[in-house]
């Protein structure tokens, strides 16, 4: 959950910030090198017992001192951070130094994401979540890559369950909702622990790999990065079922073309259960028209019934676009 009153991520980012994530896959075996050793153990330990100090003044010398440490700093924080990444009093402090230490905290960030060998447990995607949120805030986008990479193993993950258990045949909804994700948000990683205690354990695991499935797709878009994009669309689907809405949420962000179609057929069904859920899809359907600068005439739209161009008709913007060739 991104702090209030924190840094915003510079939408502006430059080729060279939108490329790194795919160049810097292997980046933690070099990341090591670039580790300081570790300042004084008392010095650190006296300064991070003030970081939780009740008064205000002693916390704010505490965080000015670590910051004057940098990576040697960093290092100790991200260790206390993954100790318990659910500690919502202590994950603010630690971000919060981590964040004033600034771009000194990249590697020692970088070097704890890149270990999370697997999702094994919820608190495996509180990590993930807590470290990439925190390099979001430090307008850094070198992890879209790999964020991408563990979409790919969490899918043979989740087709592997598949082929074991039956599942998802076994978690479809009787209304036919897509079993991708029932109702209008997907669920966070401490519901999906304290829900459905008797569930077997390949339900679980299923769910659990979901659960970080969504988180990373909801994180590319914190970031504006298209990296996982074609999976977003898997996710969305040809339109003709329900989705949560954190999928429309980030197609808002980064999706393209291709969702448009499906945006067009989801937008009846959605209307007739929820008219926020309709709007939004309204909503993010013109943010990518915008973005593309498609007209109501690109040949994309030839393939739609005469009930679809209708719903055409009601979400396309009506102020005027300069189309694209591609009609």
């Amino acid at each position: 959950m991104a702090h209030p009153a924190r840094v915003e991520l510079n939408k502006s980012s430059s080729v060279e910030e939108k490329e790194s994530g795919h160049a810097n896959l292997n980046l933690w075996e070099k990341i090591e090198e670039k580790l300081p050793e570790p300042a004084p153990a008392e010095e650190i330990e006296k300064l991070l017992k003030d970081l939780f100090n009740q008064d205000f003044q002693v916390r704010v010398s505490a965080i000015n001192q670590l910051s004057k440490l940098g990576q040697a700093a960093a290092v100790r924080l991200v260790e206390m951070l993954k100790k318990d990444p659910t500690d919502s009093t202590g994950l603010f402090q630690i971000t919060y130094a981590l964040e004033e230490i600034g771009k000194k905290s990249i590697p020692a960030l970088l070097n704890a994401l890149y270990r999370i060998e697997d999702f094994k447990t919820t608190l495996d995607i509180s990590l993930m979540e807590n470290i990439v949120e925190t390099l979001i805030r430090l307008r850094d986008k070198s992890s879209a890559g790999w964020l991408a990479q563990q979409i790919n193993k969490i899918n043979q993950n989740l087709r592997a369950i598949e082929q074991k258990t039956g599942l998802p045949e076994t978690n479809k909804e009787k209304n036919g909702t897509s079993p991708l994700g029932a109702g209008l948000r997907c669920h966070s990683a401490n519901e999906v622990l304290n829900r459905d205690q008797s569930a077997s354990g390949g339900k679980k695991k299923y769910e659990l790999y979901q659960t970080a499935r969504f988180k990373i797709h909801d994180l590319l878009g914190e970031m504006e990065a298209p990296d996982g994009l074609d999976d977003l669309l898997i996710l969305l689907g040809d339109g003709t079922k329900r989705v949560p809405v954190d999928i429309i949420e980030t197609l808002a962000k980064v999706g393209d073309r291709r969702a448009l179609v499906p945006l067009i057929r989801l937008y009846p069904i959605e209307s007739t259960i929820s008219e926020w859920g309709a709007r939004f899809i309204k909503l993010t359907f013109r943010e990518i028209v915008k973005r593309e600068k498609i007209s109501k005439f690109d040949k994309m739209f030839k393939v739609i019934s005469a009930e679809e161009k209708k719903n055409l008709d009601k979400i396309f913007p009506n102020q005027r676009i300069t189309p694209t060739k591609n009609i």
